[in-house]
Protein backbone atom coordinates (compact mmCIF):
# COMPACT_ATOMS: atom_id res chain seq x y z
CA UNK A 1 0.00 0.00 0.00
CA UNK A 2 1.24 3.50 -0.86
CA UNK A 3 -0.01 6.31 1.31
CA UNK A 4 0.04 10.04 0.56
CA UNK A 5 -0.97 12.85 2.89
CA UNK A 6 -1.77 16.48 2.08
CA UNK A 7 -2.24 19.37 4.48
CA UNK A 8 -5.38 21.35 3.67
CA UNK A 9 -5.67 24.67 5.47
CA UNK A 10 -9.28 25.49 6.26
CA UNK A 11 -9.01 28.21 8.86
CA UNK A 12 -6.07 30.19 10.25
CA UNK A 13 -4.12 28.13 12.79
CA UNK A 14 -6.24 25.05 12.05
CA UNK A 15 -4.97 22.37 9.71
CA UNK A 16 -7.01 19.44 8.42
CA UNK A 17 -5.41 16.48 6.71
CA UNK A 18 -6.53 14.56 3.67
CA UNK A 19 -4.93 11.21 3.05
CA UNK A 20 -5.10 8.92 0.03
CA UNK A 21 -4.07 5.29 0.31
CA UNK A 22 -3.37 3.44 -2.94
CA UNK A 23 -3.45 -0.35 -2.89
CA UNK A 24 -2.05 -2.80 -5.42
CA UNK A 25 -5.57 -4.00 -6.31
CA UNK A 26 -6.37 -0.62 -7.91
CA UNK A 27 -8.25 1.00 -5.03
CA UNK A 28 -7.69 4.44 -3.56
CA UNK A 29 -9.06 5.12 -0.09
CA UNK A 30 -9.76 8.79 0.58
CA UNK A 31 -9.51 9.73 4.25
CA UNK A 32 -10.44 13.13 5.61
CA UNK A 33 -9.55 13.91 9.22
CA UNK A 34 -8.72 10.21 9.70
CA UNK A 35 -12.21 9.11 8.60
CA UNK A 36 -12.79 7.13 5.40
CA UNK A 37 -14.63 9.49 3.09
CA UNK A 38 -14.76 7.59 -0.22
CA UNK A 39 -13.28 4.63 -2.05
CA UNK A 40 -12.20 4.94 -5.67
CA UNK A 41 -10.93 2.64 -8.38
CA UNK A 42 -7.79 4.22 -9.82
CA UNK A 43 -6.04 3.94 -13.15
CA UNK A 44 -2.79 5.51 -14.28
CA UNK A 45 -2.29 6.02 -18.00
CA UNK A 46 0.51 7.48 -20.08
CA UNK A 47 0.66 9.05 -23.50
CA UNK A 48 3.36 10.64 -25.62
CA UNK A 49 3.27 14.33 -26.46
CA UNK A 50 2.67 15.14 -30.11
CA UNK A 51 6.37 15.79 -30.71
CA UNK A 52 7.31 12.57 -28.88
CA UNK A 53 9.64 14.34 -26.47
CA UNK A 54 7.51 13.99 -23.35
CA UNK A 55 5.53 11.26 -21.64
CA UNK A 56 2.41 12.58 -19.95
CA UNK A 57 0.92 10.61 -17.05
CA UNK A 58 -2.66 10.77 -15.81
CA UNK A 59 -4.49 9.54 -12.72
CA UNK A 60 -8.22 8.80 -12.87
CA UNK A 61 -10.29 8.12 -9.75
CA UNK A 62 -13.78 6.62 -10.13
CA UNK A 63 -15.99 6.25 -7.05
CA UNK A 64 -16.77 2.54 -6.60
CA UNK A 65 -20.34 3.36 -5.49
CA UNK A 66 -21.14 5.97 -8.16
CA UNK A 67 -19.31 5.87 -11.50
CA UNK A 68 -20.54 9.39 -12.34
CA UNK A 69 -18.33 10.62 -9.46
CA UNK A 70 -14.87 10.67 -11.02
CA UNK A 71 -11.78 12.88 -11.01
CA UNK A 72 -8.97 13.18 -13.53
CA UNK A 73 -5.52 14.58 -12.83
CA UNK A 74 -2.33 15.10 -14.74
CA UNK A 75 0.54 13.73 -12.68
CA UNK A 76 2.96 16.63 -12.42
CA UNK A 77 5.44 14.91 -10.07
CA UNK A 78 5.63 11.38 -8.72
CA UNK A 79 8.76 10.24 -6.93
CA UNK A 80 9.80 8.47 -3.73
CA UNK A 81 8.55 11.28 -1.50
CA UNK A 82 6.07 13.48 -3.36
CA UNK A 83 3.03 13.29 -5.62
CA UNK A 84 1.86 16.52 -7.26
CA UNK A 85 -1.40 16.46 -9.21
CA UNK A 86 -3.01 18.99 -11.54
CA UNK A 87 -6.81 18.58 -11.48
CA UNK A 88 -8.17 18.56 -15.03
CA UNK A 89 -11.80 19.33 -14.18
CA UNK A 90 -11.52 22.98 -13.17
CA UNK A 91 -9.37 25.64 -14.78
CA UNK A 92 -9.14 27.59 -11.52
CA UNK A 93 -7.85 24.63 -9.51
CA UNK A 94 -4.28 24.70 -8.33
CA UNK A 95 -1.74 21.93 -8.01
CA UNK A 96 -2.33 19.54 -5.12
CA UNK A 97 0.73 18.18 -3.37
CA UNK A 98 0.92 15.01 -1.29
CA UNK A 99 3.82 13.68 0.76
CA UNK A 100 4.47 9.94 0.84
CA UNK A 101 4.10 8.46 4.31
Amino acid sequence: MIQYQSPVVAFPKRVRLQEWQFTSDGKCYDYYQNQLSDTYQYTITQEQSENGKFTLSYLKLVNINDSSDFYEYEINTLDNSTMVLDYLGDMSAKLTSFNKQ
